[in-house]
């Protein structure tokens, strides 16, 4: 009966807040869904409604339990990635160093600046060589 109230194109997503079937995706309304979304935190047992979505899965199916991580990937990543607010680029250090007329430091932090960034550059080039000609050995004809 809802398969005829369906539009043709339209999305359809199939959400089980708490109590989802044991597969989501071989019930009536889950085989029509494009999108079927659980919830295992809300199971009475995480563990197994985790093993049975495992289990289950079908191209499609999402579980609201992984988004929870989500503060916690921000906050790792804030204690990882901390810079502070007062840190002045190097880039802006020149320029506030040039116009305060100290041509000489200035200059000398540019070169510093361009060579570190050529050093960057070809660490980064000879490490993907490297990694690419290691990579691709099996390519190479072997002599017989």
């Amino acid at each position: 009966m809802i398969a005829a109230l369906l539009l043709p194109d339209a999305p359809i997503v199939a959400w089980w807040p708490h109590g989802a079937p044991e597969n989501a995706p071989a019930t009536s309304i889950g085989a029509i869904a494009h999108r079927r979304i659980t919830d295992s935190a809300q199971e009475s047992d995480p563990r197994a409604a985790l093993e049975r979505i495992r289990r289950t899965y079908r191209a499609g199916d999402t579980d609201l339990a992984w988004t929870r991580l989500t503060n916690w990937r921000i906050q790792l990543a804030a204690a990882l990635d901390h810079i502070d607010p007062s840190t002045v680029l190097a880039a802006v250090a020149v320029l506030n160093m040039d116009d305060a007329g100290f041509i000489g430091p200035a200059a000398a932090m540019c070169t510093v600046i361009m060579a570190s960034s050529a050093t960057a550059a070809l660490v980064l080039h000879l490490a993907s060589r490297a990694l690419v000609a290691r990579s691709q050995a099996w390519r190479r004809p072997v002599a017989l």
